[in-house]
């Protein structure tokens, strides 16, 4: 039940737990988890500026995607960003026809990589190495809202566990894991996010 005459935000918390030795890996304190609004799958190869998608995702004109090469393991699914194909979209996501982008500089992609969100990220050159800042996804330190992180990141404690509060609304996000020294390892699609029970 949440608290009584209070707005209670959504809770993120849970243990950082992936398959096999890649749990092992990621099971560790010190990593960083950041919520970003949602990417999409990539619908078709596509080697030019315009990228079919299976749906728009949550994308804006001037965000910035990272495509995610598609791992399979087990009977599980990885997306492994790769910092080497990042783009920006000038089209405009809300007017896009067949949910196309157009990325400018083009980046290749294969049917079924992700393109992870960046939104706007405040890098000088987010193509050659963002900040991942550009999440629209506020953290909070308290249940209400009323401490605003510092971070645009959760952190892992022993045995992976996280905790922390985001913006109203939210019910579901794009996990960017990235290890101790903030290099990105894996994304997660499609991170449920519910309010806190207490």
């Amino acid at each position: 039940m949440a608290l009584s005459g209070k707005k209670t935000l959504p809770m993120m918390a849970d243990t950082l737990a992936l398959p096999g030795t890649w749990g092992a890996f990621f099971g560790q304190s010190g990593f960083r988890l950041y919520p970003y609004q949602l990417g999409a799958t990539v619908r078709a190869d596509s080697a030019g500026a315009i990228v079919p998608t299976n749906g728009l995702g949550e994308f804006v004109q001037n965000d910035y995607v990272m495509a995610c090469r598609t791992v399979g393991y087990g009977g599980s699914m990885l997306y492994i960003p790769d910092v080497t194909r990042i783009s920006r979209i000038v089209s405009d996501p809300a007017s896009a026809t067949d949910d196309e982008l157009i990325l400018d500089p083009a980046i290749a992609v294969v049917a079924g990589e992700y393109l992870f969100n960046l939104g706007a990220d405040q890098s000088a050159a987010p193509t050659a190495g963002p900040q991942y800042d550009g999440s629209t996804i506020s953290i909070y330190e308290d249940n209400v809202g009323t401490v605003a992180s510092a971070y645009k990141y959760l952190t892992t404690g022993q045995g992976g566990v996280f905790r922390g509060w985001l913006s109203e609304g939210v019910i579901v996000a794009d996990l960017l894991i990235a290890d101790a020294s903030g290099v990105p390892r894996v994304v997660w699609p499609f991170y449920p996010i519910g309010p806190e029970v207490i």
